[in-house]
Order: C-alpha cells, then structure tokens, then sequence
C-alpha cells in the first residue's frame, strides 16, 4: 500500500528504501495516531472550537502538508467538517445553525 503523497516530507524525510519503508511506516503511524489523538483531545475538551487551517498548524505545530493530511483524516472518518468559512469545527448529532 503506498502512502499519501507527501507522507514522508511531512516529517522532513525522503522516502526510505523499501527495506526500511515497513519500520518507519510503523513509527510514522504512532505518530500520525498521536497527532490525530492531540487534534480530537483539543475539539472534545473546547466544544464550539473552530479553526482555519493556519490557525491549526500554529496551534498544533504542523507544517501545511501535515496539517493537511490530519484534518483530511479527521474529516473523512467523520469527526470533522469544513464550514463555509474555511474553518474546521467538530460534527455534532443535531441540527446544524447556520454559520
């Protein structure tokens, strides 16, 4: 399975030799856990909060590419959406109000 484009420079790496790409892959999904782990941790503890995503990268430390990748997971398993605005708020059960 190859990994989304700009997997590896997102940590600043090129990519390994396949001989290597099963370790790293291993240590880079700890830490895409965790980062994805930190981001709901933030939206369940702050309920209303709503972040474009330069706001994100300052706030979390990603750079663009990171940042992109996280909230397009995030996004795709449901926990977040994109509003109108360009920010990324927590999807709740309920109406939605407009924004």
């Amino acid at each position: 399975m190859r990994e989304p484009a700009g997997f590896w420079r997102c940590f600043g790496w090129t990519r390994p030799a396949e001989e290597d790409t099963a370790m790293m892959t291993s240590v880079l999904s700890w830490e895409w856990e965790a980062a994805l782990r930190r981001i709901r941790a933030e939206y369940l503890e702050m309920p209303g909060l709503k972040l474009t995503a330069a706001q994100a990268q300052r706030l979390w430390g990603f750079d663009p590419v990171q940042c992109e990748v996280l909230l397009a997971k995030l996004m795709a398993v449901g926990f977040l959406r994109r509003t109108r605005d360009g920010t990324y708020v927590r999807v709740q059960s309920g109406p939605r109000i407009n924004e």
